[in-house]
């Protein structure tokens, strides 16, 4: 009996690990320009902030931000800390202000973790940055 209690709870555990490592993936913030710019506030749960959805907390998460819309300051509000890989801001981002919550970089699998920078317009992170 022990030996199959043992062996589920092995199998539910490498299923939510599989599960989460999926979940993984680039998340494209635009502040609501692909949705008509309709949306309410510069948070990360605002689904209409983002291209594709709000991003999952976790290794292996990128973040982009782009050209937005209304939204030129985004505030991390999903979770504490909100665990990513990297963040990019490129050529097109306007985004000026990224603060909220504690942001965690921690790299995927063979890689390392950044933030990079590729606009000409500044951005200020204001997020709490633990350094390992």
């Amino acid at each position: 009996m022990n030996y199959f209690r043992t062996l589920l709870f092995s199998c539910l555990v490498m299923a939510g690990l599989g599960w989460q490592s999926a979940r993984a993936a680039t998340f494209t913030w635009d502040g609501g320009l692909s949705h008509g710019n309709l949306t309410l506030n510069d948070f990360w749960s605002t689904t209409n902030n983002w291209v594709n959805g709000v991003p999952v907390s976790g290794v292996g998460t990128d973040l982009v931000f782009t050209l937005s819309g209304v939204q030129v300051s985004a505030t991390q509000n999903l979770a504490e800390p909100f665990t990513l890989s990297s963040m990019t801001f490129n050529s097109a981002s306007n985004v000026f202000l990224v603060r909220g919550g504690t942001l965690n970089f921690v790299p995927a699998a063979g890689s390392t973790y950044s933030i990079k920078h590729e606009s000409d317009n500044p951005t200020t992170i204001q997020n709490a940055v633990p350094v390992p």
